[in-house]
């Protein structure tokens, strides 16, 4: 048996629900975001400070690191490196060594480079590791 679903012959995909709408609704929507638009980190026109990924050596967040970049965003990424690779993050990518546990850290990171939002990745498949 497959693992996949299969759609019924001439069913139409799902398309994935408007995240503005979706965020309005739900209680993690902070209310004080309001004014801006979800899709700003995109825009490098209206976002010129950069994003910080924490675990953006890691398979997930390395990814994210390159979408950003590419849609002209710059970024900053936090890792330990006890399971990313540095040879994950592009070379004219800001690599910070460090735990994003670390408070006093990402405080200095985020006041230095002028921090305007943060991916967070950083952690460990292994609940208790992670928490």
């Amino acid at each position: 048996m497959s693992r996949h679903a299969v759609r019924p012959h001439g069913a139409r995909p799902r398309h994935p629900p408007d995240l503005h709408a979706h965020a309005k609704k739900h209680s993690f929507y902070d209310r004080r975001l309001r004014s801006v638009e979800l899709g700003s980190l995109s825009d490098p026109v209206a976002h010129s400070n950069p994003v910080l990924i924490t675990g953006g050596a890691g398979y997930i967040g390395s990814h994210a690191v390159l979408a950003f970049r590419d849609a002209g965003t710059p970024v900053v990424v936090l890792d330990d490196l006890s399971t990313g690779r540095r040879e994950r993050v592009p070379e004219d990518v800001p690599l910070v060594e460090g735990d994003a546990g670390d408070g006093v850290l990402v405080r200095d990171l985020i006041a230095s480079h002028g921090i305007a939002a943060v991916v967070h990745f950083a952690g460990s498949i292994v609940v208790p590791e992670s928490v």
